[in-house]
């Protein structure tokens, strides 16, 4: 199975964004998203007990396919608030 590649501004399953760029690689003239990089907050931050939505990370990343070093995000990865990636570029695709 491929997935799209995630990259900076991307969203996750809550409309959550990847915020951090790999500022030297790019697809479709976007950054990719950096590893592990930061989520902004989305629903339901602000709510009590909801706090691991203000300052969520991307985890996994591609077992085969590295940028700047690094494994590349796909989407399905996970979200460490329980979302995954669920939007990135159609145009490259990264195998599970």
């Amino acid at each position: 199975m491929s997935f799209p590649i995630v990259r900076q501004g991307d969203t996750n399953s809550a409309g959550g964004r990847a915020l951090v760029p790999r500022s030297q690689v790019k697809s479709s003239n976007k950054p990719l998203a950096a590893f592990s990089s930061k989520i902004s907050p989305h629903p339901c931050c602000g709510r009590p007990g909801c706090t691991i939505h203000c300052a969520a990370s991307i985890t996994g990343g591609s077992s085969t396919v590295k940028a700047q070093g690094k494994p590349v995000h796909k989407v399905s990865d996970g979200n460490t608030c329980g979302h995954t990636m669920s939007r990135g570029d159609n145009k490259v695709l990264v195998l599970k």
